[in-house]
């Protein structure tokens, strides 16, 4: 069983399969050298679930336009990941609902091969933080739920580049954010 986990979330825009190849290369060698060879590292993809819809509409969009392409493909393929991902998140068959299940299914998979003792590490980049930040939400409003009993556990660090939740939480009177999942969490941006 491996003493460290980690999970690392793509931000918006276009992204592919091994987005987190530099960064799980250069984390192992630091790794390495602090002695820690045994951990269980897994990228989280969640583009895909938004991508094809994107890249549909994009070939239509093309077939009709010559102009303002390159500012168009920017606004789809960015803005179009918020957009898509707050549109109606509580029904059925929503895509905020279906990367949330997804990325419960890559937690699940790396909390299972961490020992009793071991550690849970969160990378999250530009929107990837506001994903993984509703999750942590949601899991909290369900009760006796196992995955958050082991990330209330395990779940000893979070690191954030770029976070861009104050732009998806500024229209809000109160802010409020998840509950720190134990006294050992820290969450560095």
């Amino acid at each position: 069983m491996a003493k460290l986990g980690i999970v690392a979330v793509h931000g918006i825009g276009k992204q592919r399969e091994g987005f987190y190849s530099d960064l799980r290369s250069k984390l192992n060698k630091y790794l390495k050298q602090h002695g820690i060879t045994e951990y269980d590292f897994r990228g989280f993809l969640y583009a895909p679930i938004i991508q094809i819809n994107q890249e549909a509409l994009w070939d239509r969009i093309a077939k009709n336009t010559i102009s303002l392409d390159v500012l168009r493909k920017f606004l789809l393929f960015y803005f179009g990941d918020a957009g898509a991902y707050g549109y109606k998140p509580g029904t059925n068959n929503s895509v905020y609902k279906a990367i949330h299940e997804k990325l419960e299914g890559v937690l699940k998979k790396v909390l299972a091969k961490l020992s009793d003792d071991g550690t849970l590490v969160i990378l999250a980049q530009s929107f990837g933080c506001h994903v993984v930040s509703n999750l942590l939400w949601d899991l909290e409003k369900r009760q006796n739920d196992q995955l958050l009993v082991s990330i209330r556990k395990k779940l000893k660090l979070m690191i954030t580049t770029d976070c861009n939740i104050p732009l998806f939480v500024c229209g809000l009177e109160k802010v409020q954010t998840f509950e720190k999942p134990n006294k050992d969490f820290r969450w560095y941006n």
